[in-house]
């Protein structure tokens, strides 16, 4: 037997725990950092103005259309989107717009983007969609991983992006 026999198998023991805790540390600082969402400060812009004004409110009520300027980080949080939004309903109300019975239609999509809230700064500051939804997946890897194996469809990891949020995209919007 030689003599370096025991010092290689010390060797590759020491090597494969260092290996072992190297890859617990960094499954746990993996897991620390897709729990934290950062509660950045942003100033909306709030500065709003009246597009088109056709007709008059009536007693029989009225249609005011409102197509918001949101920006990503408007979804960051929904008490900033609900800011951003009443800062028109207000305008509106301000014109002497909104009636008892006036009925007030937004875009249809306004809440396509509500799978966005609650995420990673990095998410909004994506220079692409594919990026953004790069770090919705990375920092949601089980409801990701969930997600995929319920998607359906042609493209199924467009499917798995809103289905990662799609609960709490529901309950936002109904809020």
């Amino acid at each position: 037997m030689s003599r370096w026999q025991p010092f290689s198998l010390f060797m590759r023991k020491f090597f494969a725990t260092c290996l072992i805790l190297l890859s617990v540390v960094s499954l746990v600082s993996y897991a620390i950092w897709t729990e934290q969402r950062p509660a950045g400060h942003y100033l909306s812009d709030l500065r709003i103005r009246l597009a088109i004004n056709e007709g008059e409110p009536s007693e029989r009520g009225n249609l005011l259309g409102i197509e918001p300027v949101l920006f990503p980080t408007d979804y960051q949080n929904l008490d900033r989107l609900h800011r951003k939004l009443a800062a028109y309903l207000q305008q509106a109300r301000d014109y002497g717009l909104i009636n008892p019975k006036t009925v007030v239609v937004l875009p249809e999509h306004i809440g396509t983007w509500l799978f966005a809230s609650g995420e990673k700064d990095q998410l909004y500051q994506a220079a692409t969609v594919d990026e953004a939804m790069e770090w919705l997946s990375w920092s949601n890897p089980l409801q990701f991983v969930a997600a995929m194996l319920g998607a359906e469809g042609r493209n199924r990891m467009d499917d798995t992006h809103l289905r990662i949020k799609a609960l709490t995209m529901a309950r936002d919007y109904q809020a």
